[in-house]
């Protein structure tokens, strides 16, 4: 048995000690950072499929007359709703699947977060990009 007699020795016997719990704890944080960014995806897909598809209508309402910006406005907000849906949804599993000693406001919030910058990526990228 070794004496702790310096900091140094403290460091590295609790280093030791504690060497599953540190990497249990890297380990569900990689999870839920994992199971956020995968999310994301899904639902910034999701929401790119609501301007790829609708190409043709769109045309109609902009030889109509209609403000563009405003249909690309109605476009945005209905995937903003609709992806912070899926994103409580999302959340909410993966919290109770994982458990953390968190609160559920900081998986939401990371789920939000990821999710609302692919949305607009997406967004943007299904209006720049052609279909073919």
């Amino acid at each position: 048995m070794k004496y702790i007699a310096s900091a140094k020795d403290a460091s590295e016997t609790l280093s030791i000690i504690f060497y599953y719990a540190i990497r249990g704890i890297a380990a569900v944080q990689s999870y839920a950072m994992l199971v956020g960014i995968i999310m994301s995806v899904l639902i910034g897909l999701n929401a790119s499929k609501s301007i790829t598809e609708k190409k043709l209508e769109f045309y109609r309402e902009a030889q109509s007359g209609v403000n563009v910006t405003s249909y690309y406005l109605a476009a945005s907000i209905t995937s903003t709703v609709e992806q912070g849906l899926l994103s409580i949804i999302g959340s909410v599993i993966a919290y109770l699947i994982l458990k953390p000693a968190t609160s559920y406001l900081v998986l939401l919030w990371n789920f939000f977060m990821i999710s609302w910058l692919s949305v607009s990526w997406s967004l943007l990228l299904s209006i720049i990009v052609p279909c073919e």
